[in-house]
C-alpha cells in the first residue's frame, strides 16, 4: 500500500481551498489503496489517528518560518516511509521549506493561483512577482506531477513554465448530502424576510471583495433591480472583508436589494439553495468551486463568471448561464434568466453534469493515476 502525504496550508480548512483538500484525504482515504498522512497547524503538537488518516500537527511559532525543525527533520529522512507528498497553495513560506529539504518526491497543486487575474490582484502584484521568479517556478519544474483542477488552469501554469510533468482532475466532492435531498424549505425565505414572490440570486463562499467579484456582483444587482424590483441577492459566507463588504453595500444604496445571511453549514446551506431561484458565482478567478457543485447538484439554475474555470466545461453541457466580469454583462443576464422558461432544464443539466463528472467510479481511476 503506497503511503502519500498532504501538507495542510496554515489557514486550515476555514476556506474552500482548505475543504477540497480535506474531501481530497477523505476520498482518498475511502479508495482503500492508500495510506495518508497529513501535516497541518495546530495549537499544538500532538499526532493521532482518524480512521485511516494519520494526522501530525504542529505549533507554528513564526511566520517566517513555519514548519518546526523536527517536522523538517523528519521529513528529511522520510520517517513516515512516504512515497509522495502534495504541497498545496503557491506562496507560502510552507512550500518553499518543504521542497528545500524534504527528500520525497513533491506533487503540485496549484489551486487557481497563477490566473492572471489572480497575480494581479491589489496589494500583492510585486510579492507574488517574486515568488514566481525564485520560488514557484522551480517548485513546478521540480514537482513529480501537477496537478490541475481544470484544463484551464494547465493554460495558465504553461505560462509561468512549460517544462513540468501536468495532469488535470476534478477534485472529488462528496456531494450525496445535496443530491439526495428534494425538500424545499419555505422557512428560509421568512427567516430572512423575503417575500414569496422576491426572485433571490444566491451567492455563498468567501467575502472576499475582489477575488470572488462581489463589487461586481452589487453593481448588477442595483442595475438588475432598477428594473424588475422583485430581484434580490442572498449573499451567504463570512471573511475579514465584511465591513468593507457592508460598507459597499451601504455606500451603492443596495441596502434594499442585497443583503449579507452571514456563514450557513449543512442542512442550513441546503435549505438555502432549495429555496433560492438562481445560484450566482461572480468571481473574477475560481480554481473550482466548493460552492457550485453544491449548487448544481441541488439543481438550481447557475449563472457563473467565466473567470470560473469549471464554466466551459459546464457551458459545453448546457449546465449553466455564463457572464464576463462586467457589471452590466451580469445585470442583463439575471435579467435574462428570469425570463427564460428554459432556465429548469438548465440547472437539470448541471446536475447530470455532476452525476456523469464526480462521481466516485469516474474519478477513482484519475486519482489512482497520478499516485502510480
Amino acid at each position: 500500500m503506497k503511503r502519500i502525504g498532504h501538507f495542510i496550508p496554515q489557514y486550515g480548512t476555514n476556506t474552500g481551498t482548505g475543504k477540497v483538500i480535506e474531501q481530497t484525504v477523505k476520498f482518498l482515504d475511502g479508495l482503500g489503496t492508500f495510506e495518508v498522512f497529513i501535516f497541518k497547524c495546530g495549537n499544538e503538537n500532538k499526532y493521532y489517528k482518524l480512521n485511516n488518516i494519520t494526522f501530525i500537527e504542529y505549533k507554528t511559532r513564526s511566520k517566517l518560518f513555519p514548519i518546526p525543525f523536527r517536522i523538517l527533520k523528519d521529513l528529511f529522512f522520510n520517517k513516515y516511509k512516504l512515497n509522495s507528498i502534495g504541497i498545496h497553495q503557491p506562496f507560502t513560506m510552507n512550500n518553499l521549506l518543504v521542497s528545500l529539504l524534504a527528500r520525497i518526491p513533491l506533487d503540485y497543486y496549484p489551486h487557481g493561483c497563477f490566473a492572471p487575474k489572480t497575480l494581479n490582484a491589489p496589494g500583492k502584484k510585486f510579492k507574488k512577482k517574486v515568488y514566481i521568479k525564485f520560488i514557484e517556478k522551480h517548485l513546478i519544474t521540480k514537482s513529480r506531477k501537477v496537478v490541475c483542477a481544470t484544463e484551464s488552469e494547465e493554460t495558465h501554469l504553461k505560462e509561468i513554465s512549460k517544462e513540468f510533468n501536468t495532469t488535470s482532475v476534478h477534485y472529488p466532492f462528496d456531494v450525496d448530502f445535496f443530491f439526495n435531498s428534494g425538500i424545499t424549505y419555505s422557512e428560509f425565505r421568512k427567516e430572512n424576510n423575503f417575500k414569496e414572490d422576491d426572485i433571490i440570486f444566491l451567492f455563498v463562499g468567501r467575502w472576499d471583495i475582489y477575488t470572488k467579484g462581489l463589487d461586481i456582483l452589487i453593481s448588477a444587482t442595483k442595475e438588475a433591480n432598477r428594473q424588475n424590483a422583485k430581484i434580490k441577492t442572498a449573499l451567504v459566507g463570512y471573511s475579514k472583508d465584511e465591513k468593507k463588504l457592508r460598507g459597499l453595500i451601504e455606500r451603492s444604496g443596495t441596502k434594499n436589494c442585497v443583503f449579507t445571511l452571514g456563514p450557513m453549514f449543512g442542512e442550513s446551506k441546503l435549505a438555502a439553495l432549495n429555496s433560492v431561484d438562481y445560484y450566482v458565482q461572480p468571481s473574477r478567478y475560481e480554481s473550482f468551486g466548493v460552492s457550485v457543485i453544491e449548487a448544481l447538484s441541488v439543481g438550481v439554475p447557475a449563472i457563473l463568471s467565466k473567470g470560473c474555470n469549471i464554466s466551459r466545461e459546464i457551458l459545453a453541457s448546457k449546465g449553466c448561464y455564463t457572464f464576463n466580469s462586467d457589471p452590466m454583462e451580469l445585470a442583463d443576464q439575471m435579467l435574462e434568466v428570469t425570463l427564460d422558461k428554459n432556465a429548469k432544464n438548465i440547472g437539470a443539466n448541471g446536475r447530470k453534469w455532476v452525476q456523469a463528472n464526480l462521481n466516485k467510479t469516474n474519478l477513482e481511476s484519475k486519482w489512482t493515476n497520478i499516485y502510480k
